[in-house]
């Protein structure tokens, strides 16, 4: 006889209760994991936007540095190949001059004596002798320098100044002119889908190289002017970010023009210049984000994954179990009770 009592069909279902409950458990367990990674990652963020800006900050000094010391050989060994000329015949060395200046597209080239006075490519006459760049260079340095007012053209301009040597000894000194454009060409924004913009200043704030970025604050002059024209909380940002500069100090701030932003300053290796990186926070969240939806997907991915393997093996176990009890209290032949239900009611009576 084909018997199952009463107590083994309930501990059948005792077991399926169980598996239900440590589904529910399981789906608990995962839900916390879930939110608590989606949160601490997002906590995160800040620290991973600084990571990527310190990287392009620190990319666009050595890029800068690298173009301006390229740019300062290249002078040297002009300076190197003229020097002869220098000495014996300034005209030949002026046509040599106007050959290069037209080659390496510089805006203008000069050769000056040692007393500051001498004359560019153009013929025109030259006096520099109050320019700071021109007594470091009679003093042996070699340098880009700060943006000057070009008494020629009256635009801004940084200057290229290189020492002339003829027999150990200082002759002239050789001028390369840079414009602003030229020097806003030096470097180039494409960080964060061009939606961040760069700007190079000098400690007091004037600019060096204005961001190249349609939607920036414009070309400005003085870059904490223009923070502290935005509005109060700007203005003692501004003084903040003025001292961590004069400490050489790397890092990030938030401020508000507009909309919500953060800047990060980084200082360079030239004169006493400082990178500035400024991008809308909702950009960089955006962007961040991204890699927040994704993790958030795969786990419910791997979830609903789990989540049906177990319904498909509740749902079979479930069938067998009934198809079980089925063959157990029900009889084929009339559909009705089959003896061994008639027995567990009887001995329930």
């Amino acid at each position: 006889m084909f018997y199952i009592n009463q107590a083994t069909v309930m501990k059948n279902f005792y077991k399926v209760y169980i598996m239900i409950f440590c589904s529910i458990v399981v789906v608990l367990i995962s839900s916390f994991v879930v939110v608590r990674f989606y949160n601490n990652l997002k906590e995160n963020i800040q620290e991973q936007i600084e990571i990527t800006l310190h990287e392009i900050a620190d990319q666009n000094s050595k890029i800068l540095e690298v173009k301006i010391n390229d740019n300062l050989n290249f002078l040297k060994h002009i300076a190197d190949e003229i020097a002869p000329i220098v000495a014996s015949d300034r005209h030949k060395a002026m046509q040599f001059l106007i050959k290069s200046t037209q080659q390496l597209h510089f805006d203008n080239m000069a050769i000056v004596n040692t007393d500051g006075v001498g004359y560019n490519i153009d013929n025109i006459k030259l006096n520099v002798r109050d320019r700071d760049y021109f007594e470091k260079t009679i003093k042996e340095e070699s340098l880009l320098s700060n943006p000057v007012i070009n008494r020629i053209t009256g635009e801004k301009s940084s200057i290229f100044s290189v020492p002339v040597y003829y027999k150990d000894q200082i002759i002239a000194v050789l001028l390369t002119v840079y414009s602003a454009k030229k020097m806003n060409e030096l470097l180039s924004n494409y960080s964060f889908g061009g939606k961040s913009y760069t700007y190079i200043a000098r400690l007091n704030g004037d600019i060096v190289i204005n961001s190249d970025y349609k939607t920036n604050f414009t070309f400005i002059e003085n870059f904490f002017d223009t923070l502290q024209t935005s509005d109060n909380s700007s203005k003692e940002m501004a003084k903040i970010l003025q001292s961590k500069m004069r400490e050489k100090e790397i890092g990030s701030m938030k401020f508000e023009n507009k909309v919500n932003k953060y800047i990060y300053y980084y200082p360079t290796k030239i004169n006493d210049w400082y990178i500035f990186i400024i991008i809308p926070i909702n950009v960089a969240d955006n962007i961040l984000n991204l890699l927040l939806k994704e993790t958030i997907n795969v786990s419910i991915i791997n979830f609903g994954s789990f989540l049906s393997l177990f319904i498909i093996i509740f749902y079979f176990q479930f069938k067998s179990k009934k198809e079980l009890i089925e063959i157990a209290y029900v009889d084929k032949l009339t559909g009705g009770d089959s003896f061994t239900k008639f027995c567990i009611d009887a001995d329930d009576i």
